[in-house]
């Protein structure tokens, strides 16, 4: 299947921009049809994942937000939805288009989340889809939530280590190019 993405008018005349999964352009302009949205443009968009890299504050939000809403007992297909509105001017938003298709298809989430590689590692992928398996999502969330966190602080930790070492050792070259010249 390719990914497409739309400029539609929906059935109240809003302008509504989206992606959607399909075989073709026909099959794609006769889904939206089926949706009653009016395809005013449809063009092949960017083979998934390759495109997009978020930030680890982005992804940290996004994997809040999800145990968040799956705490709260709703629904995975209505989560998505609920934060596809929610990330709408962000880089996040093609992918809840996708991932919302995907699992109204029936697609394992784990396996929605794994046609984007750049953004979803291997630790993230194994903790959901042993969630899936077990039928503890929701805690697999909150681990992958303190994990993201971990990781964030421990990269911000390492960073400011770095910086006094980095500056002794520009300011120690400068000396030795002054002293040379």
């Amino acid at each position: 299947m390719a990914l497409y993405q739309y400029t539609a008018l929906s059935k109240n005349g809003r302008k509504k921009l989206g992606l959607v999964n399909a075989d073709s352009v026909e099959l794609a302009k006769e889904r939206l049809r089926k949706e009653d949205i009016l395809v005013a443009k449809i063009l092949s968009y960017k083979k998934k994942g390759e495109q997009l890299k978020i930030s680890p504050s982005l992804l940290m939000s996004f994997t809040r937000d999800l145990h968040v809403l799956s705490r709260a007992g709703l629904p995975l297909y209505d989560t998505l939805l609920t934060l596809e509105e929610k990330y709408q001017r962000t880089k996040l938003h093609p992918i809840f288009l996708d991932l919302c298709d995907q699992v109204k298809e029936g697609l394992h989430f784990s396996d929605a989340l794994q046609q984007y590689p750049k953004i979803f590692d291997a630790v993230y992928l194994s903790m959901i889809k042993a969630g899936e398996e077990s039928g503890t999502l929701e805690k697999s969330f909150g681990e992958l939530e303190k994990l993201i966190g971990q990781q964030q602080t421990l990269r911000k930790k390492l960073i400011s280590s770095l910086i006094y070492p980095a500056f002794l050792g520009v300011f120690c070259l400068t000396v030795v190019a002054v002293l040379l010249f």
